[in-house]
């Protein structure tokens, strides 16, 4: 699920390092990051090896700058499907192909850009240390909410 790694139900977002300069598209940009960086904890826990490419369906897909944040962290191409709502049945599409039992029509292609990886392993370091620093407030937030 969504907080894996963690079992933590009180587990909630944070923006650190905001600045008066930060605008809308810097907050939006940090959600999808840590979008990212979420699935890419849970692919560094799995120990699931390099992988080659990522295959991805459902409504996330059609994120122009998701999925390129994805190839970016991943450091590997995204491909999106031509058909964005197949649920379950877009693991199944996937892993078919891998099989090349079937070849779903392919909608695009997201490559890393290069030179901006490296600055999204920090962050994503610093991601992983906020957890680690924070988990024992994050009981104290639904105290304080309006």
């Amino acid at each position: 699920g969504e907080l894996t790694p963690y079992a933590n139900p009180k587990l909630c977002a944070d923006f650190v390092g905001v600045r008066a300069s930060h605008t809308k598209a810097h907050f939006t940009r940090a959600v999808l990051e840590g979008v990212a960086m979420s699935i890419y904890h849970i692919y560094e826990n799995l120990d699931a090896g390099n992988i080659k490419s990522m295959t991805i369906s459902g409504g996330a897909s059609v994120d122009k700058v998701l999925n390129t944040i994805k190839a970016t962290l991943f450091n590997v191409p995204v491909r999106t499907l031509k058909e964005k709502d197949v649920s379950a049945m877009g693991a199944l599409l996937c892993c078919m192909e891998d099989c090349k039992a079937f070849i779903p029509e392919k909608d695009g292609e997201f490559l890393p850009i290069p030179g901006i990886r490296d600055i999204l392993i920090k962050r994503f370091s610093i991601y992983k240390n906020l957890y680690i620093k924070l988990k024992d407030e994050f009981k104290n937030f639904k105290e304080v909410q309006l």
